[in-house]
């Protein structure tokens, strides 16, 4: 501790500050409004970190204290300010959240058991025309909370027992993906809720990747949202959103195909041959980014294995399908053989000028 104090006096300012805004925080502390000095104290010091550059220092020391075995009731208060039945102003839930936004990384939600319902209140869907007053500071505080909110979800699923906790509380994650399946960019205003839209896509995109029979029924959660699916699609075609949109929206479709059960995302013909047509156009288009044409390339393949139906839509949609594909992706002689002979079925049709019948 010595030696950054040293080197740097805002180390030392820095810590007399922490460890300042811990007392005020403390459970011994009764005044709501020490709580409140000690909530904005800490959280400022966190918005400065940047400045400090990386090594030892506040940061360290936040993490060890409101950490530390002993002062779980001091991340037990931060959590439940961002009730809304509370106390608390809409400023103090603002620095509240954007602290365990912080510290998320380290929290084990078995030790929270009002934990999730704490994060939820960050997820409230403001009113109507809250939605549509983009300058109103209610507005404002609302998107705020829910994209904090967010980025804690983002944090705390990267634990495995974390996500089976999260598993079990479907209103939170109903709420997580409200932005995305309300299609609030589409409907209401892109520079206004692209950060809170990119912030649930973020989540979902670590949820739909995530590995084990948790992971598993977190992915069918997020790809069996039909509405959210719809939101994704658009985003594809939309010349508003920006490239991060688009790319995380492209990620979380691609797993589709994997999913174990997204019936309600591809339950109809029409649904699924949308779904593959625009799979083939970013597959085949060579001015799109490599990586994202191989995740077509993948998704496509597995398409192709799941039934002769989605194989022949491909190669409607594409009669080069098979080169672009055995050109970017190494095929295995089983899959190249299934995919030539649908092709050849499907070719054989086409010249028979009756591409609904059979050829027998």
């Amino acid at each position: 501790m010595k030696v950054g104090c040293q080197k740097d006096p805002s180390f030392a300012r820095g810590r007399n500050l922490v460890t300042f805004a811990f007392e005020l925080m403390e459970p011994e502390s009764t005044s709501s409004g020490d709580f409140a000095s000690g909530v904005r104290i800490l959280d400022n010091l966190l918005q400065k970190l940047e400045q400090w550059g990386p090594g030892p220092g506040p940061a360290l020391l936040i993490r060890q204290l409101v950490g530390s075995a002993s002062s779980s009731q001091v991340m037990h208060k931060l959590l439940h300010t961002f009730r809304t039945t509370g106390p608390h102003t809409m400023d103090v839930r603002e620095h509240a959240a954007r602290i365990v936004a912080h510290l998320a990384g380290d929290i084990e939600l078995a030790s929270f058991p009002q934990g999730t319902r704490c994060i939820c209140s960050l997820l409230e869907m403001p009113s109507t025309s809250e939605q549509e007053d983009d300058d109103s500071a209610p507005a404002a505080h609302y998107r705020e909370l829910m994209v904090q909110g967010l980025v804690i979800l983002h944090k705390l699923v990267a634990d495995e027992h974390n996500r089976r906790i999260i598993n079990s509380a479907p209103e939170l994650l109903s709420k997580a993906m409200a932005p995305v399946s309300a299609d609030l960019i589409h409907r209401i205003d892109h520079k206004a809720w692209s950060k809170i839209v990119t912030a649930s896509l973020q989540l979902m995109s670590r949820l739909v990747t995530a590995p084990g029979e948790t992971g598993a029924n977190l992915r069918s959660q997020v790809l069996n949202n039909r509405d959210a699916i719809n939101t994704m699609e658009k985003i594809l075609k939309c010349n508003e959103c920006n490239e991060e949109l688009y790319i995380l929206a492209f990620k979380i479709l691609t797993q589709l195909p994997m999913a174990a059960n997204a019936s309600s995302s591809m339950s109809t013909d029409e649904s699924r041959e949308k779904f593959i047509n625009l799979l083939v156009a970013i597959f085949t288009d060579q001015t799109k980014d490599a990586s994202m044409r191989q995740m077509a390339a993948k998704a496509l393949t597995m398409l192709s294995e799941q039934g002769e139906s989605n194989a022949i839509i491909i190669f409607k949609a594409s009669d080069t399908i098979v080169k672009y594909l055995t050109d970017l992706l190494p095929l295995d002689d089983h899959q190249l053989d299934k995919m030539m002979i649908t092709q050849r079925y499907w070719n054989e049709i086409f010249d028979c000028g009756n591409p609904g019948e059979s050829v027998h």
